[in-house]
């Protein structure tokens, strides 16, 4: 029964009877149900939260100020709480003055309501003031932050000291205008292992067009501190957008890396035009063909390097997997993903196709892959590649199974490919994961699920 009782959430029943509050370890409390007018009291967890004396994670969702500072004040005397998410908070105003109470948070994750182009100057600028503020008083604990650059500018992280931080999380949009390298951002976190930016490309016309000032890494006649010298212990990096061609980050990637991934993170918005709701598509930029090569050959040097993962503006090509079976060989996590299939002006008619035949060759050289995710074209059928539908994954069969033959150490493969005819509203990319498998006789085996994981 306990163990049943490990993760708590509230309910519109009102809360849990005391007798099992003893037994829980994560609380989950939100005053509103998704997409619902209707409203959840959490006004007596307050003066219950002392009570959880085995609570150890608190999330929190609550879009009424005074409650959420009566819960955070509350929080600060739970005894064995070491991990805080706020969700969606509105954090304008006066400054949550419970924070000063949290000194034995290990962990820390604040997500925003709405993004700051919605909201007036002055709203905005309390609400970067109360956040410079709550990480001022934490920073010196802290071993995990996750937050949004669009509350936090790397200005924040550099003002303040971070002698355990281990894990830095980054979301939202890059930097508007910004100035200050990561490396200088990062420069007081002398334990950092995890650093993923994992930024959307920030854009301001109405059609999402304009491309981000944001630069990573500046040349400058007085350069700062390299980011393997700023970030001594970094095992794990997250660049997204990398635009640029004056942007020096991927330059500087650190050798001792285990993981590494270069994103194009977007976001999806709904569009109102003529009374139809449709997606919209802000811009993002992925890694064109030299780009893709720059990072592929420092890999070289990392020679602990497990995961690589590429946002590519062109598809695969064998030329590209034969670079990182020969940079890498050790890799077990592949993923190399086009991310043209999703925008709104997908165009086949100046795309080159690599067979499938050809980028298995190539793929047979990563003798220790456990996980592969990559973008592929069906060219069985004469002439240029039409779109396919998901029913039609049969077509790649062969391919899988021919290459996890040759794999012994392969797992899971997942494809993504032109889903959407000519003409049709693009929708988000869905990958389709293929589980790789040996039956009793020996045999090596295929079988498909649908992804629906986000994309790069």
């Amino acid at each position: 029964m306990p163990s049943m009782l490990r993760e708590m959430y509230s309910t519109q029943r009102g809360i849990w009877p005391q007798s099992v509050w003893k037994y829980v370890v994560i609380l989950r409390l939100r005053d509103r149900l998704p997409r619902s007018v209707e409203r959840i009291d959490v006004s007596r967890y307050p003066a219950a939260l002392p009570f959880f004396v085995a609570l150890r994670r608190l999330s929190l969702r609550v879009e009424h100020r005074d409650t959420l500072d009566a819960l955070l004040h509350a929080a600060g005397s739970v005894p064995n709480l070491n991990d805080l998410a706020i969700e969606h908070a509105r954090l304008d105003g006066p400054p949550l003055s419970a924070l000063s109470r949290l000194t034995r948070l290990r962990r820390l994750a604040i997500s925003i309501d709405k993004p700051p182009r919605e909201m007036c100057e002055e709203k905005l600028q309390e609400e970067l003031q109360n956040v410079h503020e709550c990480l001022r008083i934490l920073s010196a604990h802290l071993h995990e932050l996750e937050t949004s650059a669009d509350i936090c500018p790397l200005e924040t992280l550099a003002d303040h000291a971070w002698p355990q931080l281990r894990t830095l999380i980054m979301t939202g949009h890059s930097p508007a205008y910004g100035h200050m390298s990561v490396s200088a951002s990062v420069a007081r976190m002398p334990c950092l292992r995890v650093l993923h930016l994992n930024f959307s490309a920030y854009c301001e016309s109405p059609f999402w067009a304009q491309p981000p000032i944001f630069l990573y890494s500046t040349p400058s006649p007085r350069p700062p501190t390299p980011l393997p010298a700023a970030l001594p212990h970094l095992e794990s990096l997250v660049l997204s957008n990398v635009y640029q061609p004056s942007d020096t980050i991927l330059d500087q990637l650190p050798a001792q890396l285990t993981c590494l991934r270069v994103f194009a993170c977007k976001d999806f918005m709904l569009s109102n035009r003529g009374g139809y709701s449709s997606l919209a598509w802000p811009q993002r930029f992925p890694l064109s063909e030299p780009q893709a090569f720059r990072v592929v050959q420092h890999t070289s040097r990392m020679a602990a390097l497990t995961e690589l993962a590429l946002a590519l503006s062109f598809l695969p090509t064998p030329e590209l997997v034969r670079a990182v079976a020969a940079a890498c060989p050790q890799l077990t996590v592949l993923e190399l993903a086009y991310s043209g299939y999703d925008t709104r002006k997908f165009t086949t008619d100046t795309m080159s196709f690599p067979s499938l035949d050809t980028l298995h060759d190539a793929l047979c050289l990563l003798r220790a892959l456990h996980v592969l995710r990559i973008s592929v074209a069906d060219t069985s059928a004469p002439g240029r590649p039409q779109f396919m539908n998901l029913r039609n994954w049969v077509v790649f069969i062969p391919f899988l199974e021919a290459l996890a033959r040759e794999e012994p150490t392969l797992g899971s493969v997942a494809l993504s490919f032109d889903g959407q005819g000519p003409g049709m509203p693009r929708q988000p990319t869905r990958w389709l994961t293929f589980v790789v498998g040996v039956d009793r006789t020996g045999e090596v085996y295929v079988m498909d699920r649908i992804d629906r994981s986000p994309h790069l």
